[in-house]
């Protein structure tokens, strides 16, 4: 396929590649690649508490194999962010490494990587995203994500939103309230609700209206590609019913990842059923440090000034850094592609193995590496290091 070194443009560290061709022979499958935002592994859970013992763990893993899906222990993220872990999975590679030097500028990170004219500047210098893949390969692009996605504006260049399914039919009038209020900060802090928490109720409660609609409007029903962002188990969280609850006693992470687990148990049953030749993604972004619950109301907090400590990363919460680096990850694919492709075990890879199965390639993998960057209102806003192995 021609790929070659990576190069560095605009500050980022990307794949390039000439004469990217289609592949020929190549029995199409969907593929939909589900990420559930800040939800930590199987191992993770047991040692944060969220999973009680490890049979438990033997239990879950049996489910997933009776649902053709394949647990991957000892995943992390590429990065602690969402926006910087979803940028290597679009780049197909992690962008941003200790060696890079420090960006003020995010237009060439997700979600503004995937505007048009950003795009078609990457395409003029031949560098791999993943939208010009798919769309070389025949591939629909599908997004259906939360409000913070690349579908907000009118710019989006080779991916089709799922806007229909955002529109009043249905909005709960508690979101309703929530758009028309002019106190949308103080609703927001008290109820912790979010439309894109609709979002992701109406994809996972209306499975049957998303294949159909894929039917409807791609020619061939087998060659789509669908992400989807689901925000559980990152807070606000839900409660033991799987419901978003205002009262924070009644929600807790624990109770929100379960619900993941079960969502993930469904979808896996669903797609077998549906689309049985589909391949298939449920993995995280990004992990979560369960005991800052009790005293801060966003993880992201933990990477402000106590990250960094004289120039380096603090070692004295070293073990907060593990665990917001582990990640679930699990995968449905032929057994042929388990044969003959190695494991992966980040984002950027799990991408690669997706596309190694599906059209043929050979991409190789990155290393297994975690980089730790800020949220751009952070002091170290534009610093990325390198999160050391145990």
């Amino acid at each position: 396929n021609n790929i070659q070194n990576q190069v560095d443009e605009s500050n980022l560290n990307l794949l390039k590649f000439d004469n990217f061709s289609n592949n020929d022979v190549i029995k199409k499958r969907n593929i939909y690649f589900i990420l559930f935002d800040g939800m930590i592994s199987l191992e993770n859970a047991y040692q944060q508490n969220i999973i009680s013992d490890k049979e438990t763990i033997l239990k879950l893993k049996k489910k997933l194999e009776k649902q053709k899906v394949k647990y991957i222990p000892n995943s992390i993220s590429n990065y602690n962010f969402t926006y910087l872990s979803l940028s290597s999975i679009f780049y197909l590679n992690s962008p941003l490494n200790e060696r890079s030097p420090e960006y003020k500028d995010n237009k060439h990170l997700y979600p503004l990587m995937l505007d048009k004219k950003n795009l078609a500047k990457l395409d003029k210098n031949n560098l791999i995203t993943l939208p010009k893949i798919l769309s070389n390969n025949g591939y629909n692009f599908y997004y259906f994500g939360n409000k913070w996605n690349p579908c907000n504006g009118d710019n989006v260049n080779n991916i089709n939103c799922f806007k229909e399914f955002s529109n009043n039919k249905y909005t709960s009038l508690l979101e309703i309230f929530y758009q028309r209020t002019l106190l949308v900060s103080l609703v927001k802090k008290i109820l912790r609700y979010d439309n894109a928490e609709n979002s992701s109720f109406y994809f996972l409660n209306n499975l049957k209206n998303v294949t159909d609609t894929l039917s409807t409007k791609s020619n061939n029903k087998d060659n789509n590609f669908v992400f989807v962002h689901l925000m559980t188990p990152h807070d606000p969280y839900l409660d033991k019913s799987c419901n978003y609850n205002a009262l924070a006693k009644l929600a807790n992470y624990s109770y929100s990842y379960s619900c993941a687990i079960d969502n993930i148990l469904n979808m896996a049953d669903f797609f077998n059923k549906e689309d049985p030749e589909a391949l298939l993604v449920f993995q995280a972004d990004h992990g979560w440090v369960v005991k800052l619950d009790n005293n801060r109301s966003h993880q992201d907090y933990l990477y402000s000034e106590e990250t960094v400590f004289k120039g380096k990363l603090n070692k004295n919460i070293k073990n907060e850094f593990y665990y917001r680096s582990s990640i679930f990850n699990s995968i449905k694919a032929p057994d042929n592609c388990f044969n003959k492709k190695k494991i992966p075990k980040n984002n950027s890879n799990t991408i690669k193995f997706i596309l190694n199965c599906a059209l043929n390639y050979n991409l190789s993998y990155d290393e297994n590496n975690h980089y730790i960057g800020f949220d751009p209102k952070d002091q170290n806003y534009g610093r990325v290091f390198k999160l050391q192995s145990k």
